[in-house]
């Protein structure tokens, strides 16, 4: 590679380069479920997640997503805890073609407006308890469908939420086989906005991948 005047610093151990699998970011969750299909991939509370389990339930968010009219490079919402519903769409969005935007859960109405409008986005998933301050969205944003994930105790929605689990438990568990490229847009990440509004920094897999 080319020489950089700061190499110079580096310690004679450490390499100046650094090569970096050139796949999707899902591919490293598809490699850890076939090496190691049985271990515990996600703890939470009384609930443990092989990565086998954890895989499959991708998939079938992913093919749930496609099923819903889901287009590549389209965004996806996520406003969720630590969880695994958080996992599981994040990586199924991803694997469908979808782009995250990852959306605090502590944004009120106002804000979560705004990133769906910045973003586009067609579909957000919410936790339960957090529907109510999204449910309005769907007639002020570009939003298509609310997906909610219950979170324990099951919140009360309305006819227009969607239920992750219900799309989970009928949609095929099979690889949906969307083309991506390393180069593709995998997240918006949006800034904290202390000094204007959030913007979006998009980050490809191969940024992911790397880091």
């Amino acid at each position: 590679m080319e020489e950089r005047p700061w190499h110079r610093f580096y310690s004679p151990d450490v390499s100046p380069d650094f090569t970096f699998p050139a796949s999707p970011l899902f591919r490293l969750l598809d490699d850890r479920a076939a090496q190691n299909p049985d271990l515990i991939a996600l703890a939470y509370y009384q609930e443990t997640i092989t990565y086998r389990e954890l895989a499959k339930r991708v998939n079938r968010f992913a093919n749930a997503l496609i099923s819903q009219g889901l287009r590549k490079g389209e965004r996806v919402m996520l406003m969720l805890p630590n969880c695994p519903a958080y996992v599981v769409a994040y990586y199924g969005t991803l694997r469908a073609g979808g782009v995250v935007a990852q959306v605090n859960p502590l944004y009120v109405e106002r804000e979560v407006q705004y990133l769906a409008q910045d973003s586009g986005a067609r579909f957000l998933v919410v936790a339960g308890p957090l529907y109510p301050r999204v449910a309005g969205l769907l007639q002020s944003t570009s939003l298509e469908a609310i997906i909610v994930a219950q979170l324990g105790a099951e919140t009360p929605v309305d006819s227009a939420a969607l239920s992750l689990a219900s799309l989970l438990a009928e949609a095929s568990d099979a690889d949906p086989a969307v083309p991506i490229s390393p180069a593709d847009v995998a997240v918006l990440q949006y800034t904290g906005g202390t000094t204007g509004l959030p913007k979006g920094a998009m980050l490809t897999h191969a940024n992911l991948v790397a880091n």
